[in-house]
């Protein structure tokens, strides 16, 4: 094959220990898997540069097919030497739906330079990265985190910094060497080392992405959230340092420029995570070994997805396109099926005959919830719970029973006869069983081959709450990472084509899903402010303001809102837009026209509602999902479809050759529509827009004149 000598050059801020890296659609790049990664090379600032906030300029040369188009990203990594191997963890990368392009017969420009983040457009588009080897400790700090019992501390703003520490350099551990080197962790631990990585983030202020601490940490509050998130291969060789800090509260402008005292520490060892979630609590000792206060803090522990199909071709974790607006989504397929309202559905509800009759009625997507049976299989049911019925031993008389889903096998909860847990208290309901479709707990991946591949799916994980007393919904006995894997491999496995989002009212879930996968979008589902359901205990969960503030923390697609929140306050809507996220709700009881009509009114990307067969007023019952498909279909090559590799091709194809226009991709042969195809409009909401050409705006104008004439 001929090939030909091209320099890659880009600007990019980095911190210490980080590479910037390419990847790519040939082999040369590494055909866009996370370790083949070709690491750049930082050159020299110009000696005529006066600008020193300018990005670093980093380069390096490899030799590209010559005679086929080439497509490339940049990401930012940090390469370790682990047990006698180089491993890549990606910390940031570029995520525009259309990658660099290279053109098959481009010739090379030694002087250009690209930016980070920037391809054709003015705003960034890059987001962190996802799981390979290491593993994700997070703490999190809320509710009185740090006590310290000396009044005269009491009024003062506190500060917590956590460090990483090695224990097989120290020593396990004689931890209680000269506590003055606490004062500025910089001088002490790991020094000029970039690994393990350990960054911050808090619900307070407008800023709630993660970053590098500083020299006294950050301040916790009372009633705030503070998460830590560290990345590591062995989460039994690293404890954590805990430094706690605390100022007088000057002028917040002054704040950050004076220095803090430092007031004790204490260390969270390895040993003390005992489980995939938890809760430690240690005292913390002055630098004279005298206890002065406690700290404490939850933990969650996310493991890689192995042997994830998760690569740099292209993620739509955060893709929306601005056409897909008040989607129409059906609750539990046609609805709730056990409540007393007049739109209690007539079909079971989560049956696979329920989602195909809210697809009949025009449903863009279905929502249903996925546990896991005791054998490990996913299956779609609502309550944790479920109702059973035995006979006495004299007698003969019919006893309900109440057991937990997890406590059976598919078989088992497929051939019994079971009952909702809400049939006690209102009476059994009989439906037809008469065919498969119509039985309860069906697979998930029985859902995701049957149903209409048009159809968008919204899948809830089902994961229990604490409540502020600490009681919980629910003991779930299956470990987070377990569960949470069996899901995500069935998806991944039979998701082709679909529109497929996650969603969850447990936060720490929809962290687990974004860092173990790049491919499908996460929804935090939250109650808000309402008059029906009792508070957690996690502050994210309290509002929509914090839930909004969490979405940006985790760097997921936005918030699904109970509909009662919204109609409170409808301003919370642009509060959650201005951040530029997806806003999802759901309408629990209110399921009148009424309701639906004014939701409809509000700036809402989808709505999940009971009774699709009564409640959607579309003139032509399809999904826009549907819709965006036959205008690809028939569009010209003008408008190029986004494509996923299914395969690792050798080489690109030629775009001169094959007649396509410039932005098209490599050869439809070895290639497949990724899950979240866009209509060549894509509007990026979350975190930033990402704009096509001009024709192509025109194209999602057309759709959404379309969509309009079905609403």
């Amino acid at each position: 094959m001929e090939t030909r000598l091209w320099k890659f050059s880009v600007h990019c801020q980095t911190l210490p220990g980080d590479v910037v890296c390419l990847t790519g659609s040939c082999p040369q790049l590494g055909l866009w898997k996370a370790d083949k990664v070709v690491t750049m090379t930082r050159q020299s600032s110009s000696d005529n540069d006066t600008d020193s906030d300018k990005p670093d300029v980093w380069s390096v040369e490899v030799a590209i097919p010559l005679g086929s188009d080439v497509y490339f990203r940049y990401c930012v990594c940090i390469c370790v030497d682990y047990e006698h191997e180089q491993r890549v963890v990606i910390k940031n990368w570029e995520t525009r739906l259309k990658a660099r392009k290279i053109g098959c017969h481009d010739i090379p420009d030694q002087d250009s330079i690209h930016e980070f983040g920037f391809i054709n457009t003015q705003e960034s588009l890059t987001q962190c990265g996802w799981l390979t080897n290491e593993t994700l400790v997070e703490l999190k700090l809320y509710e009185k985190p740090v006590q310290i019992w000396k009044k005269k501390h009491q009024n003062k703003n506190l500060f917590v910094k956590i460090t990483p520490v090695d224990v097989r350099e120290a020593g396990q551990p004689s931890f209680c060497s000269d506590m003055d080197e606490s004062i500025d962790i910089a001088e002490t631990r790991f020094k000029g080392k970039a690994w393990p990585v350990i960054n911050a983030a808090s619900l307070d202020g407008d800023d709630c992405r993660f970053h590098p601490q500083n020299q006294f940490g950050i301040e916790v509050k009372e009633n705030g959230f503070v998460s830590f998130q560290a990345q590591m291969f062995d989460m039994h060789t690293v404890a954590f340092l805990v430094d706690i800090f605390a100022r007088s509260d000057p002028e917040k402008e002054l704040r950050d420029t004076l220095p803090a005292e430092h007031l004790g520490s204490c260390y969270v060892l390895p040993n003390h995570f005992k489980s995939t979630e938890g809760r430690v609590e240690q005292p913390i000792v002055s630098k004279g070994f005298q206890p002065i206060g406690q700290f404490s803090a939850t933990y969650l522990i996310i493991k890689p997805l192995k042997d994830a199909p998760c690569d740099f071709a292209i993620s739509y974790a955060q893709h929306w396109k601005s056409n897909w607006k008040r989607l129409d989504v059906g609750h539990r397929g046609l609805g709730n099926s056990y409540s007393e309202t007049q739109y209690c559905s007539n079909i079971c509800e989560n049956t696979i005959a329920s989602l195909k009759d809210s697809v009949a009625h025009g449903a863009d997507m279905v929502e249903f919830d996925v546990q896991l049976s005791k054998d490990l299989v996913p299956v779609i049911y609502h309550n944790f719970e479920l109702c059973t019925v035995i006979s006495t031993k004299k007698g003969g008389q019919e006893v309900s029973v109440t057991m937990p889903v997890k406590n059976l096998t598919l078989e088992q909860l497929q051939q019994l006869k079971t009952h909702h847990v809400e049939e006690l208290k209102g009476g059994r309901k009989n439906f037809s069983e008469d065919h498969e479709d119509h039985e309860p707990f069906p697979s998930l991946e029985r859902a995701l081959k049957e149903i209409n591949p048009h159809a968008g799916f919204n899948v809830e994980i089902k994961w229990d709450m604490e409540f502020p007393d600490g009681s919980r919904e629910c003991h779930n006995p299956f470990e987070m990472n377990l569960f949470i894997d069996v899901v995500l491999r069935k998806v991944l496995e039979c998701g082709d084509e679909r529109k497929i989002v996650f969603s969850s009212f447990n936060p720490d879930v929809c962290t687990t899903i974004r860092c173990k996968q790049n491919k499908y979008p996460v929804l935090f589902l939250t109650q808000g402010v309402n008059s029906k359901y009792a508070n957690y205990r996690d502050p994210r969960t309290w509002n929509i303001p914090n839930a909004s503030k969490f979405v940006e923390m985790a760097e997921i697609l936005g918030i699904n809102a109970m509909a009662e929140d919204l109609l409170r306050d409808p301003g919370q809507v642009e509060t959650v837009k201005k951040r530029r996220q997806v806003l999802f709700c759901w309408t629990d009881d209110k399921n009148d026209k009424d309701t639906l009509n004014c939701l409809k009114k509000m700036d809402l990307d989808g709505i999940v509602y009971d009774r699709m067969d009564m409640n959607n007023s579309k003139l032509v019952k399809e999904s826009i999902f549907m819709m965006d498909k036959r205008f690809e279909s028939n569009e010209d090559e003008d408008f190029p479809v986004h494509i996923h590799q299914q395969t690792s091709p050798t080489h690109s194809s030629c775009s001169c050759t094959s007649g396509a226009k410039e932005n098209a991709l490599p050869s439809p042969s070895s290639l497949i529509v990724s899950e979240f195809t866009p209509a060549s409009s894509a509007e990026e909401i979350t975190p930033k827009v990402d704009m096509e050409e001009d024709g192509e705006n025109c194209k999602s104008a057309f759709i959404s004149k379309a969509s309009a004439l079905c609403i």
